[in-house]
């Protein structure tokens, strides 16, 4: 059972519904993303011309047909986008750019999300939630000010745009899941029993 967890924990899925019914897959600390049909079948590798250095969180904009990951590579922490049509019109990654490239000191990102109604594209930072846009132009060498700060490690979290809400884990809280209006002006908590205990 241990072994089990151990190796799905190591995995990032995520399901692209639009996209044909699509998986896409980064392994923690693998050198490529691949993609495969919803129920594990045709698996292929869809770095194509990008260069792919363990990917730590990844999510795909499906108005833009933009791929999205985190790598940290010692002393940048990265946000990487490239497109999902290569030079060839093939379905695969194209050539690969810096969205985001701050250095390591102060910071670690983790998890990116989509909000489809404003085109940002959130991620957690330490104990915070920075957004910039998806059609941002060059690369970002100075974030702006988080939109929500909080004195505990930002473990995951989503947006549920239909309640207007950002849902996010931090451990420190011990059992407790936060969500905050997506106008970042309040915060409150409530408990949830952990799954896994």
């Amino acid at each position: 059972m241990f072994k089990r967890l151990s190796i799905v924990s190591c995995l990032l899925f995520i399901t692209v519904v639009g996209f044909s019914q699509k998986l896409f897959i980064a392994e923690n600390g693998a050198s490529n993303i691949r993609r495969s049909n919803v129920d594990g079948t045709s698996l292929e590798i869809i770095d194509g011309n990008a260069f792919v250095s363990a990917p730590r969180s990844l999510v795909y904009d499906e108005q833009r047909n933009n791929v999205f990951w985190i790598e940290t590579n010692g002393a940048f922490e990265r946000i990487k986008k490239a497109s999902l049509t290569d030079f060839g019109g093939n379905s695969r990654l194209g050539y690969a750019s810096n969205l985001v490239s701050v250095s390591t000191t102060g910071n670690n990102f983790r998890y990116l999300v989509i909000n489809p109604i404003t085109r940002e594209l959130l991620f957690s930072n330490n104990g915070s939630i920075v957004a910039i846009s998806l059609d941002a132009t060059g690369t970002i060498t100075a974030l702006p000010p988080a939109r929500f700060s909080s004195a505990a490690f930002i473990q995951g979290f989503d947006i549920d745009v239909t309640n207007n809400k950002i849902l996010f884990y931090c451990p420190e809280y011990q059992q407790r899941n936060t969500h905050s209006k997506l106008e970042w002006n309040w915060c409150c908590n409530y408990h949830s029993p952990k799954p896994w205990r």
